[in-house]
C-alpha cells in the first residue's frame, strides 16, 4: 500500500515534468524587434542664382526749344503775340477723290495718273472734322498745289503733317514769293524733318518723327530781318525746335521778300509716294 502510494506520486511527478516540458517547448523565443532604418532625405536641389536687380535705363529727355538770343531779330519777332488770321483750310469742301480748292500744278499728268493732292478720308483720323488733303506723287511729277495770298513781311504759318507707314513720301511745305522758293519745312521718310538753308540745301534738324502720325508744325517770318523759324511737338508734347536758335536765312534768291503763296509738295518717285496735310492756317503778325 506504502509502494502503491509512492509509485501515484512518482507518476504525477513525471506527468507534471512532461508538461512543463511540452508549454516550454511550444513557446517560441520572441524575436527582438528591430527598430526601422529611416530613409535618407533627399539632397535639396542648389538654389539657382538670382540675376542681379539693375535699374532701367531712362529715356533721354527731349531738349526744349531754345529761346532766341535775347535783343535779336527771333526774340522780337517770337515776343510779338498780335496776329490776325489770314487764311484758314481744313480741306472739308468737296467729295472725296475730288482735288482740292487750290492752283494744282501738272492738273493733267495727275488726272491721267490719279494722282496729285485730293481730299480723302485719311487712315489715321483727321485732326479736325472727317477729311484731309492726301498728296500721291507719281512717276512723272510732283503732287504740287499753291495758294496765293497778299504779300506778309511778317507771318505765321501752321498746320499738321502725316507721313505713314506705307509709301512714305517727301513731304514739303514752302512759303513762296510767286514762283520762287523762300523756305521749306520737309518730313522725310527717314522718320526726320529738314529745313532748307539760303543755298536752296537740306539740313538735318535732328528731330524724329513716328509714321502714322499727325505733327503741328509752326514757320514763322520776318522779311525786313531775312529770317525764318520752325518748330514742332514732339512724342512726349515738347516743344522742339527745326531751324537754327536765332532763326534761319531766307533763300540767297529773295532776300527780305515777302511771301504770298503757300506750296504744298510730294516729290515725284517709283511707285508713287504719299503724305498728308491737314487744319492749315495762316496769319499775319502784328
Amino acid at each position: 500500500m506504502k509502494y502503491t502510494k509512492i509509485l501515484v506520486l512518482l507518476s504525477s511527478a513525471l506527468v507534471l515534468v512532461f508538461a512543463l516540458t511540452a508549454c516550454a517547448q511550444a513557446t517560441p523565443t520572441p524575436v527582438p524587434t528591430v527598430a526601422p532604418t529611416a530613409a535618407p532625405k533627399p539632397t535639396e536641389a542648389p538654389k539657382p542664382t538670382e540675376a542681379p536687380t539693375v535699374a532701367p535705363t531712362a529715356a533721354p529727355k527731349p531738349t526744349e526749344a531754345p529761346k532766341p538770343a535775347a535783343g535779336g531779330p527771333a526774340a522780337a519777332l517770337a515776343a510779338k503775340k498780335q496776329t490776325t488770321e489770314v487764311l484758314t483750310e481744313s480741306f472739308e469742301k468737296g467729295a472725296v477723290g475730288d482735288f482740292i480748292d487750290w492752283n494744282i500744278l501738272d492738273k493733267d499728268a495727275h488726272v491721267t495718273n490719279k494722282s496729285g493732292i485730293t481730299i480723302v478720308e485719311p487712315p489715321v483720323k483727321a485732326p479736325d472734322g472727317k477729311f484731309a488733303a492726301k498728296m500721291f506723287s507719281n512717276p512723272a511729277v510732283d503732287a504740287q498745289a499753291s495758294k496765293d495770298f497778299a504779300d506778309l513781311p511778317q507771318g505765321r504759318l501752321t498746320f499738321l503733317g502725316m507721313v505713314p507707314t506705307t509709301d512714305p513720301g517727301f513731304l514739303g511745305v514752302e512759303l513762296r514769293n510767286a514762283g520762287k522758293r523762300i523756305f521749306s519745312i520737309e518730313m522725310h521718310p527717314e522718320g526726320r524733318f529738314r529745313w532748307r538753308d539760303d543755298a536752296g540745301n537740306l539740313q538735318e534738324s535732328n528731330v524724329k518723327y513716328a509714321f502714322d502720325k499727325w505733327y503741328p508744325i509752326t514757320l514763322e517770318w520776318d522779311a525786313t530781318a531775312n529770317i525764318w523759324q520752325a518748330w514742332t511737338v514732339d512724342d512726349s508734347g515738347k516743344q522742339v525746335r527745326l531751324t537754327p536758335e536765332n532763326g534761319a536765312q531766307f533763300a540767297k534768291e529773295t532776300p527780305g521778300a515777302s511771301p504770298n503763296r503757300v506750296q504744298l509738295r510730294l516729290n515725284k518717285a517709283t511707285p508713287g509716294k504719299v503724305g498728308y496735310v491737314d487744319n492749315l492756317k495762316l496769319f499775319k503778325i502784328e
